[in-house]
């Protein structure tokens, strides 16, 4: 039921720091523009994916000043429906952010066959964190350096957005949110960890897509992976083609193992005890060199000493288990075929070093630890400490693909096997639902990209108390589009029932 109507507001509208719960200058609300339905957003980012507005929406534009005048402003979006149900959402960002999220961007997994969040009335929002790499060079990090910046990227934008936001949102529909709601994907999801980790009274519900929870532990192991390709000159590199055959021949070993052949290795537990035979397979169609590039992907990356959260280790990429590994292999590949240093590269210089210019192959952990760990507490996200946000009957539904090139499952799987031994799975269950979906990569890859209806579960949910249960999704791969299967509670299939 929609509550309230939008108006435009005079502009600009200076928001006073004292409104926001961090420290800033303020925050400028500069622009805002009416968009109707179908009306294409003219913003670099949604240019590229032809984005449009699925309803009629005011979008706010502004700015949040930062204390050091040396670091950039954050730069926020809000989309703001005509007719607005009384709710918003927060969207992450994805990488290493630097872009506003488009608020007509479709969320992560949301079903596109059903009304999105701005159909559905509710104020969609976002920031770049505090930084621009639409004209600037997406591999530089050099902007890390500045403190004030590299908080505001880890977590602290979240907080001044959504601050931000609620003021707006008083002055434009005049009256405060009902709900606030977090959803985001990869970065998005780590920061969708953190906003309720660090700010568990400011959020209702969360939806999170495959997080970056160990966010130190995979910078040093993908930069462990760049460096592998540059010792053999090539050698051990892997082409998009060889890709397919490796993955082809996983799935030929594996695809049955649940009892059903749908070109998805659903029974992931059967798939891992396989290890010896893939190996054996996969051998004959690679070089010794390109066998030990795989090797290398799914070895883990250990340190000597505990994070700040506890952890030290962080499994390798499942490359053994049908994981396609090409989209992120040839961003690694590109990168060192063009003589340029990787993007994990160019972050260990700028924020555990803090010289752009510093040699990461001279990189020694235990030399650099507290700075590791100092990071550490900034940016990973794997803590299982959700007290407050359980207390306050706060929700998440976290959902992780296994066949994911970006974020290994092991490590969201060890994720939930932390919460559990905190919480215990019943307590646990009464505010977090973990989905493990077979097929499913990154977003855009894997064998069955799911959607679902997931913001409206998690509606349900916080308004209702009704738990999501029987969620069914829905393949957007063009090879199989249209197929549906059960979506379970950490599980796997096990052959019951049809897969379709």
């Amino acid at each position: 039921m929609m509550h309230r109507m939008a108006k435009r507001i005079p502009l600009p509208l200076e928001i006073p720091a004292g409104a926001i719960g961090l420290p800033t200058r303020g925050a400028e609300v500069t622009k805002c523009t009416l968009f109707h339905t179908g009306d294409k957003d003219p913003e670099p980012f949604s240019r590229l994916f032809d984005l449009a507005f699925p309803a009629d929406v005011y979008k706010y534009e502004g700015v949040i000043h930062p204390v050091d005048p040396r670091a950039p402003d954050i730069r926020f979006e809000a989309g703001m429906p005509l007719e607005w149900n009384g709710k918003l959402i927060q969207q992450g960002g994805s990488g290493v952010n630097g872009f506003v999220p488009p608020s007509c961007m479709p969320l992560h997994g949301q079903d596109r066959e059903r009304a999105s969040a701005l159909q559905q009335g509710y104020a969609v929002f976002g920031s770049d964190s505090g930084h621009d790499i639409i004209n600037g060079n997406m591999l530089d990090c050099s902007w890390m350096m500045n403190q004030e910046c590299f908080e505001n990227f880890a977590y602290h934008s979240l907080k001044k957005t959504k601050d931000v936001m609620v003021y707006l949102t008083e002055q434009v529909y005049g009256k405060k949110a009902d709900r606030v709601y977090f959803y985001g994907g990869s970065n998005g999801g780590r920061e969708c960890i953190k906003a309720i980790q660090n700010y568990p009274e400011d959020y209702d519900g969360a939806v999170c897509f495959f997080p970056v929870l160990y966010w130190v532990l995979k910078v040093l192991m993908d930069a462990r992976n760049g460096w592998a390709l540059e010792e053999t000159g090539g050698l051990n590199w892997i082409d998009r083609g060889k890709w397919e055959n490796i993955s082809q021949v996983i799935m030929d070993i594996c695809d049955g193992l649940d009892g059903a052949e749908g070109h998805i290795i659903s029974n992931i537990k059967a798939a891992s005890e396989k290890r010896s035979e893939i190996e054996a397979a996969v051998r004959k169609i690679v070089t010794s060199e390109q066998f030990g590039m795989l090797e290398m992907l799914a070895s883990p990356m250990s340190l000597p000493f505990p994070l700040a959260y506890g952890d030290v280790r962080l499994p390798g990429y499942p490359v053994f288990e049908g994981t396609p590994m090409f989209s992120h292999f040839e961003a690694l590949a590109e990168a060192h075929k063009a003589g340029q240093r990787s993007v994990s590269d160019n972050i260990m210089a700028a924020v555990f070093a803090q010289d752009p210019d510093f040699d990461t192959h001279q990189f020694e952990p235990e030399k650099w630890k507290d700075r590791i760990r100092e990071i550490s507490r900034w940016m990973d996200a794997y803590d299982a400490n959700l007290d407050a946000f359980a207390k306050k009957a706060g929700k998440l539904i976290l959902v992780q693909g296994t066949v994911d090139p970006q974020v290994t499952y092991h490590g969201t799987v060890r994720f939930y096997e932390k919460l559990k031994e905190r919480y215990g799975e019943e307590k646990l269950g009464r505010f977090m639902k973990f989905y493990l979906a077979p097929g499913y990569g990154h977003g855009t890859d894997g064998t069955f990209l799911i959607t679902s209806d997931f913001l409206s579960a998690l509606d349900k949910w916080v308004e209702e108390e009704k738990e999501p249960e029987n969620l069914v999704v829905t393949d957007r791969s063009p090879e199989s589009f249209g197929r549906t299967r059960p979506l379970y509670e950490y599980t796997y299939y096990e052959g019951q029932g049809s897969i379709d």
